[in-house]
């Protein structure tokens, strides 16, 4: 017999891809990235630092937050003009078509906000945040055998525009209609408007 009451409920049990949007900093709405292959991953680490004494040597006696990272990482297969822009943060843009690269040292980079949105309904990640492919190689393999995917990894920053306890991302039932809910010298309390799904241009509507 178990010591506590089981539950098992089999609906909790998720498998399938997920749509991405992605909004840059002067976009007016998320765009659909489009299709991906590969699959999408996120990698949350909880940082923390242990405190100690004297008295129990190394065993601790108490944690404090250390900070948190969250990486995500989206294997693209439509190779869009957009979608490079996206993926090459200290590239300039030359007319409609066109990616220039060699700025100076100090540039500051883009950012933008991600989505993540499982087809199952599961719940929804939203960083605020986020810096694609910062101090990391970008590969695009051009082969005659295999389809042409490359790999575009996001990592979270801090918005400290946002309301304190939110300001790094937020996985739930829905994403942030509101941008900006607080500022970091005071605020406490996190933004509670949310929406299930993202509105996009009519160009790049997801597509199951």
């Amino acid at each position: 017999m178990p010591l506590f009451t089981t539950s098992f409920d089999s609906d909790n049990i998720s498998l399938g891809p997920c749509f991405v949007y992605f909004k840059g900093p002067l976009d007016a709405e998320f765009r659909h990235v489009g299709h991906t292959y590969g699959g999408v991953s996120v990698a949350v680490t909880q940082k923390s630092y242990d405190l100690k004494s004297d008295q129990y040597g190394e065993t601790p006696v108490r944690a404090v937050d250390g900070g948190v990272t969250c990486e995500a990482t989206v294997n693209l297969t439509e190779m869009t003009f957009e979608n490079l822009k996206m993926m090459f943060t200290t590239a300039s843009e030359l007319g409609n078509d066109t990616l220039t690269f060699g700025s100076p040292v100090g540039t500051s980079l883009v950012f933008g906000e991600l989505i993540l949105e499982p087809t199952d309904g599961s719940e929804i990640w939203h960083i605020y945040k986020a810096a694609a492919n910062f101090n990391s190689a970008i590969e695009i393999a051009y082969t005659v055998d295999k389809q042409r995917v490359f790999a575009c990894k996001f990592i979270a920053m801090i918005d400290d525009g946002r309301a304190i306890g939110d300001q790094l991302f937020r996985l739930g039932s829905g994403y942030d209609q509101t941008g900006q809910s607080g500022s970091s010298s005071g605020s406490t309390s996190a933004s509670t408007s949310t929406s299930r799904s993202p509105s996009v241009s009519a160009s790049s509507s997801p597509s199951a």
